[in-house]
């Protein structure tokens, strides 16, 4: 199993976001019409704040459940079907929801060390990430 290369991972992360970003747009656009109707038109603070509030737990939700699910699930996402790449345990099993949970959990990791815990991936060997090592994963690429 050949370790995925950065610039394929590097590409496939943002295809992922712009899916989700898409779906939480649509969703956040269907909140505001319900929200709309329910206010009859009357825009407080209170009220925009708490719809403020929904769309962000709601764009948390979906990419949460999207890529938890796909990972999961099947081991990787539409981007990565696409470019060719796929998440296994460090093992070379399958990856799980537990896993996949924990996986998600470490971009937040990397979120908050501003990117440099995808610096791991230049200088490891398997190509791994910060959020790879806490969730003992790794990317290997998949096409034949």
């Amino acid at each position: 199993m050949t370790p995925a290369g950065v610039g394929r991972r590097v590409l496939a992360f943002p295809l992922d976001k712009a899916l989700v970003g898409l779906f939480w747009l649509l969703g956040t656009l269907g909140l505001a019409l319900v929200w709309d109707a329910e206010q009859g038109g009357r825009l407080t603070v209170r009220s925009l704040l708490l719809a403020v509030g929904l769309s962000l737990a709601l764009g948390l939700v979906l990419d949460a459940v999207y890529f938890v699910g796909f990972v999961g699930a099947c081991g990787q996402t539409p981007a990565m079907m696409l470019l060719g790449l796929r998440v296994l345990a460090r093992h070379g099993g399958p990856v799980g929801y537990a896993r996949a949970l924990l996986r998600w959990v470490g971009y937040g990791a990397v979120f908050a060390t501003l990117g440099l815990g995808l610096l791991a991936m230049v200088f490891d060997r398997d190509r791994r990430g910060l959020h790879d090592w806490i969730a003992g994963t790794r990317v290997v690429r998949s096409d034949p």
